[in-house]
């Protein structure tokens, strides 16, 4: 739930930061996160690192973008077709591609068995 919407309380923020430090601490390469609606917190992440941060798949949409014709289908699945729909401009912003272009195809999988976020 709070992936979803994007917004961490005081207590989380304070303890991601502490876990970005950490794998800092420990000389990681990169710093990734494991859903989708983490791209929420992709500037908070880089704003508290030099690493590369990638906390979203959907960071990804770039070079996936670029591996396609512009005639070329891409599928976008989500945990929620619904909630990702408020997170168009910050993909817009943050990966400079946009999620309603003819070109994507979004597929919420809310309604599959064991593909809860």
């Amino acid at each position: 739930a709070m992936c979803q919407s994007g917004q961490m309380t005081p207590k989380v923020v304070k303890e991601f930061k502490e876990a970005i430090d950490w794998l800092d601490a420990k000389g990681v390469s990169g710093i990734t996160g494991d859903c989708g609606f983490m791209m929420y917190f992709q500037e908070l992440a880089r704003r508290h690192t030099r690493k590369p941060v990638f906390m979203s798949a959907l960071a990804q949409l770039p070079a996936v973008t670029c591996a396609y014709s512009r005639n070329e289908l891409i599928a976008i699945f989500t945990a929620n077709g619904t909630t990702l729909t408020p997170m168009r401009n910050l993909i817009k912003d943050e990966c400079g591609v946009d999620p309603e272009e003819r070109r994507f195809v979004i597929v919420g999988c809310e309604d599959v068995p064991g593909f809860e976020a």
